[in-house]
């Protein structure tokens, strides 16, 4: 066979029904390629749709460490002033002179509960835990669905930044009248005040 020869009818045939094949086997390669493109999409946006839900779970879950780390922080600051208090009460009852110095252990007294009030009642983070006035807490997701049923938890805080009471010897209650800048004698139910005291 001669390449300058033309073609017999067999081997057009033959080359006509390759190129049909070769062309079908195309576009069937391309339908199979687009198919399985669609799906790597659709698996690629679900994985970034999960993953951004993820990403949203982790942001709440690091504010409200933030919030629990930072009361964490201020109560073990708390603790610390407690027992500077404490360590100011006892120096009173066990020194002699506690009627001639009882100026000076009002006013130790009086600046370290004042800087416990400032630790309580001030935070750098929006929930206050310590300082908590009835508000609704912490709420944290505990479910990472993203869905409005996802499970939410919430931590409730207290308040310490409220004033003392005095009990003496003989049962009486005594509450600081900051305003008045005295101390109140209230009945045995700390809410009704009955008269002043010096």
């Amino acid at each position: 066979m001669d390449v300058l020869a033309p073609l017999s009818a067999a081997a057009q045939k033959s080359a006509s029904v390759l190129a049909r094949f070769g062309e079908h086997f195309t576009a069937r390669l391309k339908q199979q390629s687009e198919t399985i493109t669609d799906k790597k999409k659709r698996e690629t946006n679900t994985i970034n749709i999960d993953a951004n839900r993820f990403r949203k779970f982790k942001g709440k879950l690091d504010d409200s460490l933030d919030v629990v780390s930072n009361t964490i922080s201020r109560t073990e600051g708390l603790r610390s002033q407690l027992n500077g208090l404490i360590l100011t009460v006892n120096n009173a009852q066990a020194d002699p002179k506690a009627d001639q110095d009882a100026e000076g252990y009002r006013l130790a007294f009086n600046s370290i509960l004042n800087q416990m009030r400032d630790v309580a009642g001030k935070a750098r983070v929006s929930t206050n835990l310590l300082g908590n006035d009835g508000g609704l807490g912490l709420r944290y997701p505990s479910d990472p669905s993203g869905t409005p049923s996802g499970t939410v938890q919430t931590l409730r805080g207290i308040n310490l930044v409220n004033d003392y009471y005095i009990i003496d010897s003989e049962g009486k209650h005594f509450k600081p009248k900051r305003t008045l800048n005295l101390i109140r004698q209230l009945s045995h139910d700390p809410e009704a005040a009955t008269n002043e005291t010096n």
